[in-house]
């Protein structure tokens, strides 16, 4: 059926209304000045609507639906497999319904729209606010500057509230100059230094023994000796062997110390005129 003027349906249970229109297609529909459907089953509403692709549909003036079914949606990098599943099981299988033609960079808002329940149902402004909010309250934000422009130098983890401060988990170990250490590193470093605080506290402590050590002072004379040490909880036993010369002139001195499992041992001679 074709109503106005130059109006054409030539679809079989084709409908054209309005100057020009055009439902060239089986079950076509055509509504408005100079709307076309020339695609089987194409719905084009509006004052110059056009519908290319079977099942399309054209809402408002200049809108064109030229996208067929089967379009693949877009899947975000970070999606896991349940999620691409999802998208992927919302493929569109009827062509698309524009109100709009955004090659030629015409678009409209579509008000009123409800909060979409099901996966396939259309959100709005609320629902991705909500989203957004919810998103923001679960990652971590960058500090701002007076500006309003984002500071990547500084993070302030849980937003500055946790009183106990923010633990961060499943740190992989640095590896260069800027990287975070994990608290694995951080224990081997401190045992480390706990090793070298050792080694330096028994050599303090034998140190110690050794100074405590007499030495020989009579002409001719030699002298076995014995002294103990101790520094910061640790001990260490000293001997030592000295001797003076039948002139008075030389000494002869050897000395040594036990801390634990560490040795050390002393050699000195000395003229005295």
């Amino acid at each position: 059926m074709a109503i106005g003027p130059k109006s054409v349906a030539s679809g079989a249970n084709s409908f054209a209304a309005g100057n020009g229109a055009q439902a060239t297609a089986d079950g076509a529909v055509a509504i408005g000045a100079g709307a076309s459907a020339t695609a089987a089953q194409g719905t084009a509403i509006g004052f110059g609507a056009v519908v290319t692709q079977s099942g399309g549909v054209a809402l408002g003036s200049g809108s064109v639906a030229s996208r067929g079914a089967g379009v693949a949606g877009y899947i975000p990098g970070h999606a896991n497999a349940q999620q691409a599943a999802a998208i992927k099981a919302t493929t569109g299988t009827q062509a698309a319904v524009s109100v709009g033609d955004a090659a030629n960079g015409q678009f409209r808002q579509i008000t009123g729209v409800a909060a979409g329940s099901a996966d396939s149902d259309a959100t709005n402004v609320a629902q991705l606010r909500a989203a957004s909010s919810a998103a923001k309250a679960s990652s971590v934000q960058y500090e701002t500057n007076p500006d309003g422009s984002v500071n990547y130098n500084q993070i302030t983890l849980g937003g500055g509230q946790a009183p106990g401060g923010t633990r961060i988990s499943n740190v992989a170990p640095g590896i260069l100059p800027n990287d975070a250490v994990n608290v694995e590193q951080l224990n081997q470093v401190r045992s480390q230094v706990g090793a070298v605080a050792r080694i330096a506290y028994s050599g303090i402590a034998m140190a110690t023994a050794m100074s405590s050590l007499p030495q020989a002072m009579t002409p001719g004379k030699s002298l076995v000796s014995l002294g103990t040490g101790t520094y910061s909880g640790y001990a260490a036993v000293a001997f030592g062997y000295s001797a003076r010369s039948e002139d008075g002139k030389w000494i002869y001195k050897v000395n040594g110390a036990y801390a634990g499992q560490r040795f050390n041992l002393g050699v000195g001679v000395g003229y005295e005129w």
